[in-house]
């Protein structure tokens, strides 16, 4: 029912998610609907519609998280029907991907813009009133990147990074007022994020050979064999749900245990594991490479500049095949197979070609067993 000043009196808890059109924002913000809670979804295209299945529907504003003015005005709508937000979920994403050489400060910075800023920008509007109202919870939505980086995703990883010291000193900073915060970090995930990712300007022309082609293969291969967005959903609801949500939620044993890996290993050790996670794989033949390069689609060859070295050749819309070279004929191939050594992995092809699920599942049998030790999620 409405109040004297228009203020609908609701005993239900408000939530807010910022990237609800698609993927985890979507799925946290149905699973909370449909578990009874009031939800406003945001996203570039919002309408002030209600969307989302039956006993799941929420109504969807529109913001753009690199334009203030949106995102005040999204903020304001839910204050000015319900004069709170209970529950914040910072969920909009995306993802830009090339080596740190090839990506300018341009780039970084809209990549910064939306992880990060975007973040920012929905807080001071949010803050203030659960701040007056003695109570509130953010859930910003991280990624293992946070402690895991991804070569060939240094700015998307560098952005989890900030998130999740933000989220740390938030939650000293509004502790006095009530107000509580965590991040969730999914791992992989099968959603569109995926299919937006926009490759860097220099990237056409990358000087970084096969190395770019395996480390972009192997983290797409990973996205789309990975968890249904659903699973980060209920992660999400879960952490609303507590009492006291600690620092940071991650969701799977297994990346909890790479976490505590990277805790008590020297990083050299843990570049190791990275390089044998993702340098070491050639794509299959036939793999498509369709991307926006620079922000525009494109399909075709990638070109190298690194030597002599060939590069597989990146099939377009006619299908055009590719021609595969062994990472051991190449200078990348050897030093990669020295470090696998390193490790206990051998460096012939037919080991490279299993240096994801053995030389890393090897160690990361050892991580799972100090995981193991570990009750908290914190």
């Amino acid at each position: 029912m409405d109040g004297s000043d228009g203020i609908i009196m609701d005993s239900r808890q408000i939530v807010l998610v910022t990237g609800a059109s698609s993927g985890i924002g979507k799925a946290a913000a149905e699973l909370f609907a449909k578990s009874g809670y009031v939800v406003y979804g945001t996203s570039r295209h919002g309408r002030y519609e209600t969307i989302g299945p039956q006993g799941a529907a929420f109504t969807l504003l529109p913001m753009t998280l690199q334009d203030e003015t949106t995102v005040q005005a999204a903020v304001k709508y839910v204050l000015s029907r319900h004069s709170r937000i209970d529950i914040l979920v910072n969920a909009a994403g995306s993802g830009i991907a090339g080596a740190v050489e090839e990506t300018s400060a341009d780039e970084a910075r809209e990549q910064f813009d939306v992880l990060f800023f975007g973040n920012v920008r929905v807080l001071n509007y949010v803050l203030p009133a659960m701040r007056a109202a003695g109570r509130g919870l953010v859930i910003n939505v991280g990624s293992v990147a946070s402690f895991f980086p991804l070569p060939f995703q240094g700015m998307y990883s560098a952005a989890k990074v900030a998130l999740f010291s933000m989220t740390c000193a938030l939650r000293v900073e509004m502790k006095p007022f009530g107000v509580k915060c965590c991040q969730i970090e999914p791992g992989d995930a099968k959603t569109n994020f995926t299919a937006r990712r926009v490759l860097t300007k220099k990237s056409r022309n990358t000087a970084y050979g096969a190395s770019f082609l395996r480390a972009l293969y192997e983290i797409e291969r990973s996205e789309m064999a990975g968890k249904d967005p659903a699973h980060y959903a209920e992660a999400i609801v879960k952490a609303a749900r507590m009492k006291n949500p600690p620092a940071r939620i991650c969701p799977d044993f297994q990346y909890r245990a790479l976490r505590v890996f990277s805790s008590i290993l020297p990083w050299r050790a843990f570049e190791k594991v990275i390089a044998a996670m993702y340098l070491t794989k050639d794509p299959p033949h036939g793999w498509d490479l369709k991307h926006c390069i620079g922000g525009q689609q494109y399909y075709g060859r990638i070109e190298s500049h690194h030597g002599t070295a060939q590069l597989p050749c990146i099939s377009g819309p006619s299908g055009v095949g590719r021609d595969h070279r062994s990472a051991a004929q190449s200078g990348h191939g050897r030093a990669v197979s020295d470090e696998l050594s390193a490790v206990g992995v051998s460096g012939d092809a037919g080991s490279r070609e299993k240096g994801r699920d053995v030389g890393a599942g090897h160690l990361l049998e050892h991580a799972e067993k100090s995981a193991a030790r570990h009750t908290d999620h914190g």
